[in-house]
């Protein structure tokens, strides 16, 4: 399906807006721009309001912590508009139109003997089109990276994990490399992390992940789906992944690095993004969408691909 079920949502609620614009006009006489402006308004204003809420009801399920606090008035206030912008940037204009369903050799190409590929594994009911920014920034630091469609959108998260495991051996094929550095934003990180229960860790050197709701989200309870309750805090598919991960390893997170944010707001508690044992990389003042639109993070990101680039 890859974004056809953005792109139906997306014509159903431009074609109800636009009918109030349309009543508008014949009711009161309003003009065409007039009514076409009323119609983007509350399209604009239903977003301002959802991200709003989400922000509300993270805080306050979230705890209160004194990084998150100490951030000022001005600086969260710029948060707020940075997700809501990002918000309606992927879920107007990007996601709802990747429509085809590629190879995730999509922009095949040889990787520098002294880099690891990337293969990027977005969220919850997104596709590539994830990270058509953050991608083009690894690409310009010389790094191979690839994208992958993980559907359908609704599934059990497990049923994900062979999708990624035939985009990691297409990648390798195709690069020559024996391992690869996953990086899964939200969903995409347990994604990855059912990826590695399911067929191992051979072939991955690293995972980083993005605001992912290692321990479950409450945010959750107000979804729907399989792999919407996947990630409840109370998730027994969540349970037993850990448990299964702890049988193997002693120490199952050491080759993971965990981004996260104080002012996730939708994954709350914001510090059930962390895996005990794997490294963290906390950061304040930033949304859940924006974590793949922020250079900041690209930043981080590109400090753990070095760190792994020297200890090879």
């Amino acid at each position: 399906m890859v974004g056809w079920h953005l792109l139906l949502l997306l014509v159903i609620e431009v074609a109800l807006y636009g009918a109030a614009g349309r009543h508008m006009q014949v009711a009161y006489g309003w003009s065409v721009p007039c009514s076409i402006a009323l119609a983007v308004a509350i399209y604009v204003s239903v977003r301002v309001v959802l991200v709003a809420a989400e922000f509300v009801l993270a805080r306050w399920k979230g705890a209160p912590i004194a990084a998150a606090l100490r951030v000022p008035p001005s600086r969260l206030i710029a948060m707020y508009w940075r997700e809501l912008g990002g918000w309606l940037l992927m879920f107007t204009f990007v996601l709802p139109f990747v429509l085809s369903r590629r190879s995730v050799l999509d922009r095949a190409a040889g990787t520098p003997s002294d880099k690891l590929p990337v293969l990027l594994v977005h969220g919850l009911a997104c596709n590539r089109g994830n990270w058509f920014w953050f991608r083009r920034q690894l690409e310009q630091r010389g790094y191979c990276v690839y994208t992958v469609d993980c559907t359908p959108p609704f599934t059990q998260i497990a049923n994900y994990a062979p999708q990624i495991a035939r985009a990691v051996d297409e990648i390798l094929e195709a690069t020559g490399t024996k391992r690869l550095v996953l990086i899964g934003h939200s969903m995409g990180g347990l994604v990855s992390r059912a990826y590695l229960d399911q067929f191992g860790a051979d072939k991955v050197a690293h995972v980083i992940t993005l605001g992912t709701p290692h321990l479950g989200t409450w945010m959750a309870k107000l979804g729907v789906g399989p792999n919407v309750r996947n990630m409840g805090e109370d998730s027994s598919w969540l349970a037993g992944l850990r448990e299964r991960e702890a049988a193997r390893s002693a120490h199952p997170y050491a080759n993971f690095t965990c981004v996260y944010t104080y002012h996730d707001n939708l994954v709350t508690p914001q510090t059930n993004a962390a895996l005990p044992g794997a490294e963290p990389i906390a950061l304040s003042g930033i949304g859940h969408v924006s974590l793949v639109l922020s250079g900041g993070v690209v930043r981080h990101v590109l400090g753990v691909m070095e760190r792994l680039r020297n200890a090879d």
